[in-house]
């Protein structure tokens, strides 16, 4: 019995993978199968094949601009968020450090609140100051929400790193900063390419935050394809998403390149 229960395990096991896997990405295989629709509305299977739609977006100042918005908040939130998370996670990493796993889940808390209300505190308190959000105040609030994944990231590459790297750079004579900079930062580049480019993508994705901070002079790529959603369901929608796919793939490939050269150059050492 114990054996046909481990056979018939085995046996399901690439069906149940390969159905999570059809999960995940029919939705996204619907959409970019509907952004070459020849209809005016969105339509699956799609009436027809066109380029029509990419050629819009493509053409539209306001897509442009919705799209350099949402790269210069995502860039500038992420670079703010490695300010704060990479210090952090070099010294939490730190062993002997006291109450380091009650700061590490302190740091976390962004992503484990809603950003509702976590959204809603920053209004709140802009409020008690009786000002609007600033740009500025703006980028601190995405950067705060994406620090946890450059911090967990790294934080878990940096518990995996021997000390006794650090311990012999310091024997040598460097001092501890010119350690962390010259030898243990290197070994961990990978690791902080991959929580860079996934702080970015979610700083780039993050509707909450700009929806409800930004004001309407300041229209990022999610915020415009909620209203468009909301009042006129084009396949332009369609289009946006479909070339959003192919950049947050190209994206993580590279990241995830660049963490496999990392890797490499260490074996070679």
């Amino acid at each position: 019995m114990n054996r046909a229960l481990r056979i018939a395990s085995r046996a399901w096991f690439p069906v149940v993978v390969a159905a999570i896997i059809v999960f995940l990405l029919a939705p996204i295989a619907v959409i970019v199968a509907a952004s070459f629709t020849t209809s005016n509305y969105l339509s699956f299977p799609p009436d027809g094949l066109t380029l029509k739609w990419y050629a819009e977006v493509l053409v539209d100042p306001s897509w442009g601009a919705a799209v350099i918005n949402s790269l210069l908040l995502a860039i500038s939130s992420s670079l703010i968020a490695s300010v704060v998370a990479v210090p952090a996670a070099l010294v939490l990493s730190r062993r002997g450090i006291r109450a380091a796993d009650l700061l590490s889940s302190f740091l976390m808390l962004p992503i484990m609140v809603p950003s509702v209300l976590f959204v809603l505190g920053v209004l709140l308190g802009y409020q008690l100051l009786d000002s609007p959000v600033p740009v500025l105040g703006l980028i601190l609030a995405l950067a705060v929400l994406i620090a946890p994944y450059i911090l967990r990231t790294l934080l878990a590459a940096l518990e995996e790193l021997d000390p006794a790297l650090e311990e012999a750079a310091m024997s040598l004579g460097a001092s501890r900063l010119r350690a962390w900079v010259s030898v243990v930062l290197p070994n961990v580049l990978g690791a902080y390419a991959g929580g860079l480019a996934l702080a970015f993508i979610i700083a780039f994705d993050e509707l909450v935050v700009p929806l409800f901070l930004a004001g309407p002079a300041l229209s990022t790529l999610p915020v415009r394809i909620y209203r468009e959603v909301a009042f006129d369901v084009s396949p332009q929608i369609a289009a946006v998403s479909a070339l959003l796919v192919v950049v947050t793939v190209l994206i993580s490939t590279l990241a995830a390149r660049d963490g496999s050269a990392t890797r490499i150059l260490k074996e070679q050492r």
